[in-house]
């Protein structure tokens, strides 16, 4: 170092007790090269030039590559579908929710809804009791299984609601954050929130804390206007946070989280969702070769079953791939593409704060008037599938198969459709069993 300037020496070599030698190569001395240390000030295009957006047929091929493995593990010799288990390392069976909806979700996708369906029956006969919220919309179970997600949210107000008091900015690093404030909490806490996010400090962010700050950027786009969303002022962080922890090696991008090189496989994954959803928002299209670029060197580490490795070691240009790995299951949410995958639908635009549905159905529109509120769903003929319709107001009749349906609490144990409300918390729980690929659940007031 001179003059508080460091220099970077190359072309010698450091033994045991610190000494330095010279590098021999066939005999001859290598050179010795030494330069002042260049901070990167590169922006994030310079950077990422050449990681342009990949061709839309080449990245669905690759993300298709990896549901072909993936698909291969879910629904090969590892499953019993009689029994609905999957067989473990030992060798004994268990039901595992987390591979129940991974295969639902792409058996759909591939057409097989016999297969789906036969899974399903038996998941219903023999663990229905470790059915939860999360596969309510393939397995139903509606009544219990969604008392129980509604329970743990009241909990989640609570705990928000603390948060806020505080003025603790945690607030805005919990997973899903936005929808769950304007979808499920008192309106009043999420203009509160929203108001507080507009003067929180935000500095000292780490790649975490940015990623999911960034996220609550995009998921408040669905409920509020661009100048309206407090989060809009942290979009710099992905240049100025995000963009500085992505690495180089051979085998192509990684999101260094950790000072001793290491690379989280999952958080680098939700990275890449996030800024491939960043481009889209932006326009930028250099966040889509960035996040694209972090799911492809993921990927290409993909074992036959699908698995990828834990995590990473990035060092001198290499991405040394940890001996623990994710299984397919634990990877499907976070890099499939299928739209049957169980998600929230908000209405919070069309009928107001607290509106929104639980569901698979790959399409779910809405139609409202004075009158009436109607949804329309999607699914495959013959298949049926579950919803929770939250925000629903007292009504003077239902509709379904366009002809007026009574209440009954035994709903799901008819091989038709029905529904069940329950009024003091404005939820109907819904079974579609689609006659048509587009049936509708018409509420009229």
């Amino acid at each position: 170092e001179t003059g508080g300037r460091p220099f970077v020496i190359s072309g010698l070599s450091q033994g045991q007790t610190g000494e330095l030698s010279l590098q021999l190569s066939r005999g001859a001395a290598r050179p010795v090269v030494v330069r002042p240390e260049v901070e990167e000030k590169q922006s994030t295009e310079s950077l990422f030039m050449a990681q342009s957006p990949m061709e839309p047929a080449a990245w669905q091929a690759m993300i298709g590559a990896w549901q072909d493995k993936a698909w291969n593990y879910l629904s090969g010799e590892r499953l019993d579908i009689s029994v609905g288990a999957w067989k473990k390392p030992d060798g004994s069976l268990t039901f595992d929710e987390t591979s129940y909806i991974a295969f639902m979700a792409e058996a759909y996708r591939r057409g097989d809804a016999n297969r789906a369906a036969a899974l399903t029956q038996a998941v219903r006969s023999n663990s229905p009791d470790k059915v939860s919220w999360r596969s309510v919309p393939f397995a139903g179970r509606t009544a219990a299984a969604m008392a129980d997600f509604e329970s743990a949210g009241l909990l989640a107000t609570k705990e928000a609601e603390r948060k806020l008091q505080s003025r603790s900015v945690e607030l805005f690093y919990t997973p899903g954050i936005v929808p769950f404030l304007f979808d499920r909490c008192p309106f009043s806490l999420a203009q509160e929130s929203m108001n507080f996010a507009a003067q929180a400090d935000f500095s000292g962010l780490n790649v975490s804390t940015a990623l999911k700050l960034l996220s609550a950027y995009l998921d408040a786009r669905s409920y509020l206007a661009d100048d309206k969303n407090p989060f809009a002022r942290v979009l710099e962080s992905a240049d100025r946070v995000v963009a500085p922890a992505v690495r180089r090696a051979e085998s192509g991008y990684f999101l260094v989280t950790g000072s001793d090189g290491q690379a989280d496989t999952l958080t680098g994954l939700e990275a890449g969702r996030v800024l491939v959803r960043l481009a889209e928002a932006t326009g930028k299209n250099v966040y889509a070769g960035m996040g694209q670029s972090l799911i492809k060197a993921m990927l290409g580490a993909a074992a036959e079953d699908g698995s990828l490795p834990r995590s990473f070691t990035v060092r001198e240009g290499l991405a040394i791939p940890s001996g623990e790995r994710v299984a397919p299951p634990e990877l499907y949410e976070r890099i499939a593409v299928s739209p049957y995958l169980p998600r929230a639908v908000s209405f919070y635009k069309e009928l107001g704060p607290g509106s929104w549905v639980w569901t698979c159905a790959p399409a779910l529109t809405l139609k409202a008037s004075q009158e009436s509120v109607s949804f329309k769903a999607e699914f495959p003929v013959g298949s049926s599938h579950y919803m929770a319709v939250y925000g629903v107001k007292p009504y003077s009749r239902i509709q379904l198969y366009g002809l007026n349906y009574n209440m009954d609490p035994g709903f799901e144990n008819y091989n038709a459709s029905g529904y069940f409300f329950k009024r003091a918390a404005g939820v109907m729980y819904v079974k579609m069993r689609h006659k048509a690929q587009a049936e509708e659940l018409a509420i009229f007031y």
